[in-house]
This record gives structure tokens, C-alpha cells and sequence, in this order.
């Protein structure tokens, strides 16, 4: 028989039976293994994913450095590409390159001594394979970029260093027979205007920077380039047509440079007085041969019309059917040429009209006048024989070494009736060696114009071309040669 036990022990006993069936169940309890588990694995998750994270900013910062780097070499290509050829990129403008590079990695967040980061832009690459090309510039774009989740790794950086390298050069791919400022303009059903071994370019970004307005009209060179578009039916079958192209660098800024308005004043030079040049009302007359206005020791030009304006007619219905220059540099101011038949021509000038020359004489025409209306037209017809060659070098001025004719930057685009300032529409009589530049008004090249010069460089603001034209500038000195350029990624 069970002994009779007091309540207080009955109660004691049952406690301990319920702490040891707790005990027991506690014990034999495994979900708090999954938690502790868990626990271990969410930290080695997290860095995981960290270092992910940090390997993707290492590439997003790895190609925002390569993009920069090529920002900055063609940045400083493009500034090399000012250069009239390999031997213009001078040690000055490689520094200019260099210069052009930084500042538009700056302007991309990239700046030498902050964050890490080095820049270097140089022209020529002082490492590698192009070495040896003046007109390349190379980029470096060095970054030190932290580690955070990746440093905790044994053996592991607390940084690491990315290089990233371009290489840009701006290629001459072929010299220009003529170079519109703005626009060139092809009329005719059938005009076939051919460059022999030279192409054309339009400086303008307009969609109708190449206008085409006959069906059958062609501009055929070894390039057709410009920034802008081309306009007309037969632009689909135009050969070499390059469109979104680079813009041709202008070879005679030395004379008037149109991005700055800057140029060589002219119009305020004395007069010459007497001399074999005579005006009689709005008529000049002449006794050959004509002697420069302009030369090293006096810079003079033959004034006409007492500031009124006149003309300069060489024709074959009179007697004045026959004007002969003297070598030299001739400036008329308010003086209109019109070579509309008759012989025009500089016989004791020893630059040659079908070959190649580096230094010869010959004759530069510069027009000017007291106002922009004033400054006189040029106008040349297939009934004229004219046959003149430009000097190489000028020995009046340096800035116009193998111009034949310049007409003031100052002058209107238009004569007044409205035809453009500039009218050559000569035949097989015509040959005009040298560069033309006519950068404020439009010239206008007609009939069979100038088959045989091997030099014919033109410059104007607008080009328009009518009738069947070969040009050719295989005999031009190379720094009166304007270029279409196209840009090369080299690294």
C-alpha cells in the first residue's frame, strides 16, 4: 500500500516529470539546424553577390575608361586633320592634339590626380605600332580602381589597375579638284563634270549639300564627299558617294580663314598712280605688258572709276584684244575683269601649264574694292584664249604661293543682276594653272572648262557646275591641296 504522501510533495514530483519529458523533447528537436545553416550560408550568399556587384562596376568603369580613351584620340586626330599632309602635323600641333585629348577626357569625368585616374594624349604614339605616324594620337587612360568584397579573398589587392588604350588617326584618302564651303550645285540634263585622279567635297551638313538637277548629271572623282546629304535622282548611282564624311580642310585660310573672319586686308591699299593702266570713265585701258601693283616693296592697287567702279575688257571686237601680265601679284580695286575673247596671257612667266612645279613665276589676280558692292566680278568665255599660271613661290606674300585669282572675302554673292560674282565658262583655249579661291560668293564653271591645266584647285563659298569639265591638280604644290579625310581607329 502506497504511503500516504503530503500535497506539496505530490506537486514536486510532478514537476520533475515535466521537466525531464521537456528535456527530452528539446533534445530530440532539429529545425533550429535549418535557421543556424541559413545563418552561415546568407553571409557567404552576401558576399557573393557582392563581388558580383563589384565585378560588374569594374566593367561599367572599364568601358566608360575605353570609351574615353577613344574620345580623346580621335579628339586629337581630328585636330591633327587641320594638317595640309604628313609633314603639317608639326611638333606644335601634336602639342595642340595632345591638348584637344585632355580636355575632352576632363569633360567625360576622367582627370589626371583624381579618383585614381591618369591621362596622357599624345601625338605622335610613343609605343606600339604607329610610332612612326606624325598624324596619329594616342590615349591612355589609366584607372586604380578600390576593392571591397574582393580584398577579403587571401592574397588578394586592396586595388587593381585598369589600362585602357586607343589609337586614332585622320587619313588622307584623296586630294580634292574643288572644295565648296557650303554647296555644290551640277545643272544640266546630261553635265559630266570628271576629276582626273581628284575628287570633290561640300563642306555643308545640309541634305542638299551635293544638289543634282538633271537626270543624267554626274560628278564623278576618286571621292564625292560631304558632312551632309545629297539631293537629286541620280544620287543613288553616284560612284564613291561619301555622305556623314568629315569636312575638308580649307588650304588657303592663310589668305582668309571664314571659321574666325580673319583674313588679310586689302581694301584700303594705295593707289598706284600712272603706270600702263589708265581709267577713262567706267573703262580701263592698258598698254602692254601690265606690271604688278603689288610687290615687296610697295603694296599698291590699280584703282578704277574713281571709287565707282570699272571694267577691264579683253575682247575681239576692238582693239583691245590682247593683254599681256608681267610675272607678279596684281590687286584691282572696284576693277571688273571680263575676259570675253581676245589672248590673255603672261609670256615670260615660267610656271608650266601641264606639269607639276616647285618654284617658277607667274601671275596672282587679287580682286578687292573700297565696299562690298564694289569689289569686281571675274568673268571668263570660251571666246577667249586665256593662258596664265599663279607663282611658286609669291614672293610679294607667302600666303598666296600658287593662287591665281582671290576675290575679297568682303564681296557680295551676287553681281547685282543676279549671276554669281565668279563666271568661267571657257573652252579648250582655257588653261588656268593654280589655286582659285572665292570664299564669300559663288563661282560658276561652265562649258568645256579647263581640259589641260594639271592644277586647278578650287575654293569657293558655292560651286555650280554646268556643261562637261575635267579637272585635275596631279601638278599642285601639296599645301594648296584641300583633302577628303576619313577617320581610322588604329587601336
Amino acid at each position: 500500500m502506497r504511503p500516504n504522501l503530503p500535497q506539496w510533495c505530490h506537486r514536486k514530483t510532478l514537476r520533475s516529470r515535466l521537466r525531464s519529458r521537456l528535456r527530452r523533447r528539446l533534445l530530440a528537436d532539429r529545425r533550429g539546424a535549418t535557421a543556424v545553416t541559413f545563418a552561415f550560408a546568407a553571409i557567404a550568399l552576401t558576399g557573393l553577390v557582392g563581388l558580383g556587384a563589384e565585378a560588374g562596376n569594374w566593367y561599367v568603369m572599364k568601358r566608360a575608361g575605353q570609351n574615353t580613351a577613344d574620345a580623346a584620340a580621335i579628339a586629337g586626330a581630328l585636330t591633327l586633320g587641320t594638317a595640309s599632309g604628313a609633314s603639317g602635323c608639326t611638333t606644335s600641333l601634336q602639342t595642340t592634339a595632345g591638348t584637344s585629348g585632355v580636355t575632352v577626357a576632363n569633360a567625360n569625368g576622367f582627370t589626371s590626380g583624381s579618383g585614381g585616374v591618369t591621362v596622357t594624349v599624345q601625338a605622335p604614339p610613343w609605343s606600339g605600332s604607329y610610332t612612326s605616324h606624325p598624324c596619329a594620337t594616342e590615349a591612355q587612360i589609366t584607372q586604380v580602381i578600390p576593392t571591397v568584397f574582393a580584398s577579403v579573398i587571401p592574397g588578394a589587392a586592396s586595388s587593381m589597375t585598369v589600362n585602357n588604350v586607343a589609337v586614332a588617326e585622320v587619313k588622307k584618302l584623296t586630294p580634292n579638284c574643288a572644295l565648296a564651303l557650303n554647296q555644290i550645285t551640277v545643272n544640266g540634263a546630261s553635265t559630266t563634270i570628271s576629276g582626273t585622279n581628284c575628287g570633290f567635297e561640300a563642306n555643308s551638313t545640309a541634305s542638299d549639300a551635293l544638289q543634282f538637277n538633271g537626270n543624267n548629271a554626274s560628278l564623278a572623282g576618286t571621292a564625292l564627299a560631304t558632312p551632309g546629304g545629297c539631293n537629286g535622282t541620280v544620287c543613288s548611282s553616284l560612284q564613291n558617294l561619301m555622305t556623314n564624311a568629315l569636312p575638308a580642310v580649307n588650304p588657303f585660310t592663310a589668305i582668309y580663314n571664314p571659321s574666325t573672319n580673319a583674313g588679310l586686308s586689302l581694301s584700303s591699299l594705295p593707289c598706284m598712280s600712272g603706270g600702263n593702266i589708265t581709267i577713262s570713265g567706267n573703262k580701263v585701258n592698258w598698254t602692254n605688258p601690265i606690271s604688278p601693283s603689288w610687290t615687296v616693296s610697295s603694296q599698291k592697287a590699280y584703282c578704277g572709276g574713281n571709287g565707282n567702279g570699272a571694267t577691264l575688257t579683253v575682247n575681239s571686237n576692238s582693239g583691245s584684244n590682247l593683254l599681256t601680265f608681267s610675272p607678279g601679284t596684281y590687286i584691282f580695286s572696284n576693277i571688273s575683269l571680263q575676259f570675253t575673247g581676245g589672248t590673255i596671257n603672261c609670256p615670260s612667266c615660267t610656271c608650266p601649264l601641264v606639269a607639276s612645279a616647285t618654284t617658277c613665276t607667274g601671275v596672282t589676280i587679287i580682286l578687292t574694292g573700297t565696299s562690298a558692292a564694289k569689289i569686281g566680278t571675274l568673268t571668263v568665255t570660251a571666246n577667249a584664249t586665256v593662258t596664265l599660271p599663279a607663282p611658286v613661290p609669291n614672293t610679294a606674300s607667302s600666303a598666296f604661293n600658287g593662287v591665281l585669282f582671290y576675290m575679297d572675302y568682303n564681296a557680295s554673292d551676287s553681281n547685282g543682276n543676279g549671276n554669281a560674282p565668279v563666271q568661267i565658262t571657257g573652252g579648250g583655249n582655257t588653261v588656268l594653272w593654280g589655286g582659285m579661291y572665292f570664299p564669300s560668293v559663288t563661282a560658276n564653271f561652265g562649258g568645256n572648262s579647263n581640259t589641260t591645266s594639271t592644277c586647278m584647285e578650287i575654293v569657293a563659298k558655292n560651286l555650280t557646275f554646268g556643261g562637261n569639265s575635267t579637272f585635275n591638280v596631279a601638278g599642285c604644290p601639296t599645301s594648296m591641296v584641300s583633302q577628303i579625310n576619313i577617320l581610322t581607329m588604329l587601336e
